[in-house]
């Protein structure tokens, strides 16, 4: 797990409303690809938040590779120690 520091500028909040009425479906529906993939091919953000299916008032990050500012962000970013938790497996 790493913790990265970006600037709220270069990171796109997807809100509930906005993504497909299917996107917390099991699996997960074609639309929330198709909602990711035209982020990335628009370039606009260097990360997309979106709400995570289990809780979603927290947020899970997706990160645009291709963006300008990726390697300075990456270069500063911090492993953090992460052990699953038995019950988990």
């Amino acid at each position: 797990m790493l913790e990265m520091q970006i600037a709220e500028a270069h990171i796109l909040n997807a809100r509930p409303d906005t993504l497909p009425p299917d996107w917390r479906e099991e699996p997960a529906p074609q639309a929330t690809a198709s909602f990711g993939d035209a982020w990335l091919a628009s370039g606009q953000s260097l990360a997309l938040a979106v709400p995570s299916v289990i809780i979603p008032r927290e947020s899970n990050y997706l990160l645009n590779v291709r963006h300008p500012e990726f390697q300075a962000v990456v270069a500063k970013a911090r492993e953090l120690e992460f052990v699953v938790d038995a019950r988990l497996k």
